[in-house]
This record gives structure tokens, C-alpha cells and sequence, in this order.
């Protein structure tokens, strides 16, 4: 669904676009002058950009403070719960793999239900 809106979206956007060559050049001419006052923001408001270059590492080093809380948290319980409780054991050892050769499995559990029937009993 999320598609289907981004195509009608980008439809919208494009009919919307104007079809005159002065209409076009002058909507050239905003966007260019929108693109060059955005990006020489910092150029004409230095104080600006350094006050939230600062914000910016100080909201890194705390992104980076949680995220190795969160990842020693979840590394010391799950390490607490002994060795099986990864694979869902709960605490319990992993049982050992079955050894080849002593599987439980006869031929009707090999057979796939979901096949339906073949040529022979359906009588083609």
C-alpha cells in the first residue's frame, strides 16, 4: 500500500509541474536560489551551526552511552542463564543433535500433504 501511495504521490507531483518554458525556468531559478540559501546556512549563522555541532556530540555520546548499557544489560542476562537459553532451552542444556541413522521419521511423515492428489488417483 505504502506504493501505491508513493506512485500516486510522485504522480501529483509531476502533473502539478508546470508545462510553459517561462514557468519552468522561473521555478528553476526558485529552486536553485532555495537549494543555495539552505545550504549556505551555516555560512551566514556560524553561531548556529557550532551551538548544535555541540548538541550533536553531546546527543552521540549519549546515544552511544545507551546503546552499550543496553547491549552489556542484554549480553549479562542472557550470559546469567546458562548455556542453552539462547537456542530457548530456559536454563537447560541444548540437547545433543540426533546421530544419523536413528531417525524418527517414517515414510508417511516424508510425504507432503500439501501436494494433493497424483495423476494415478486422480484417474488421468
Amino acid at each position: 500500500m505504502s506504493f501505491f501511495r508513493f506512485a500516486v504521490l510522485v504522480g501529483l507531483g509531476i502533473a502539478m509541474m508546470p508545462s510553459d518554458k517561462a514557468q519552468q525556468q522561473a521555478l528553476y531559478q526558485k529552486a536553485s536560489a532555495a537549494v543555495d540559501w539552505t545550504v549556505t546556512f551555516c555560512d551566514r549563522n556560524r553561531a548556529t551551526c557550532t551551538r548544535a555541532g555541540e548538541a550533536w556530540e553531546v546527543f552521540k555520546a549519549k546515544a552511544e552511552f545507551a546503546g552499550g548499557l543496553a547491549y552489556d544489560a542484554a549480553i549479562t542476562y542472557v550470559t546469567s542463564k546458562g548455556p542453552g537459553f539462547a537456542s530457548g532451552q530456559n536454563g537447560a542444556a541444548a540437547a545433543p543433535h540426533p546421530v544419523s541413522g536413528r531417525d524418527t521419521l517414517n515414510a508417511d511423515d516424508l510425504v507432503p500433504a500439501w501436494r494433493g492428489q497424483t495423476a494415478d488417483a486422480a484417474g488421468l
